[in-house]
């Protein structure tokens, strides 16, 4: 075991090539975010950003990041040193959000973890081919789906039906729960058995991108366990489901100042969670019941 790593820095070594590889074929813009302090502040907890351009770097930077340069679509960066171990856990949901390490590993297993080939891109899903529309005509489509699925009961609003279309199915696979009140802001359901539940959903795609497992914000500490449910961003199937309870949560969330409020990251080691709840085939049952 001499060859894995023992620190989370070389945690981030090990991993860099991968990483910057996975930029240069999959999302290119990305660079432009790692570059950013306040992206990576929120994606690692970083006091400094994830990397420098070296013609950037201040004479009281250097210290700050290490000295092997990278090249990364045709710009010089230097990486920064200050990682410690309470990044970890947001550092290896980063790896396995982008495919350089499996999703399914807890936190202590993926910080030794090799990395693997680069993902094969997932071909495309069957479906309706809509790039022959214009934009006026998708914006019209969407409109008339949300009408449709309003007009069906599966969504109370005229917003996205992500959000609401999990707090039915959720419902539904919970025998005896009921629905809140749209406005209420801190539970969407209550059932005798969970109390009041708060849903959280995400779409993933495959491979999954950098940021799709986070949630929205958590505004409140009303609840009693929070669903948190994962969709494929194509079918809309199930991907994976949990009732978690509130302190496993909040020992969890990470604090938003700007949004005066918590995210959570729906990665591996929170829906394996020793703790987690798993709904996974009674929300798929559910789902499959809204025809």
């Amino acid at each position: 075991m001499s060859d894995t790593p023992a620190r989370p820095g070389e945690l981030v070594r090990t991993h860099l090539g991968a990483l910057f590889a996975w930029v240069e074929t999959q999302d290119p813009s990305e660079l432009d975010r790692l570059l950013d302090a306040e992206y990576t502040r929120v994606t690692f907890g970083l006091a400094y950003p994830f990397a420098r351009r070296v013609e950037d770097l201040t004479e009281a930077e250097h210290r700050r990041y290490w000295v092997g340069v990278h090249r990364v679509l045709g710009v010089d960066v230097r990486v920064t040193n200050h990682w410690y171990d309470e990044h970890v856990p947001d550092l290896v949901a980063y790896l396995a959000a982008i495919g350089v390490v499996p999703d399914d590993l807890t936190a202590d297993e993926q910080r030794w973890t090799r990395p693997p080939a680069l993902p094969v891109p997932a071909p495309p899903t069957p479906g309706v081919d809509l790039t022959q529309h214009a934009v006026s005509e998708l914006l019209a489509l969407q409109a008339s789906a949300i009408r449709e699925l309003r007009r069906r009961g599966i969504v109370r609003g005229a917003g996205s039906p992500l959000g609401e279309a999990a707090e039915l199915v959720v419902h539904r696979a919970l025998p005896g729960s009921v629905l809140a009140d749209p406005a209420t802001k801190a539970y969407d359901i209550t059932d005798d058995e969970w109390g009041r539940i708060q849903v959280k959903a995400r779409t993933v795609s495959t491979p999954q991108l950098p940021g799709q497992r986070q949630t929205s914000i958590f505004k409140s500490e009303g609840f009693e366990h929070a669903a948190l449910v994962l969709l494929d961003d194509t079918t809309y199937a199930v991907v994976r489901a949990v009732l978690l309870p509130l302190d496993t949560v909040r020992a969890r969330w990470r604090h938003r100042p700007r949004e005066n409020g918590w995210t959570l990251q729906m990665n591996g080691p929170t829906m394996n969670h020793p703790a987690a709840i798993d709904i996974t085939e009674a929300v798929r049952r559910a789902s499959r019941s809204l025809g």
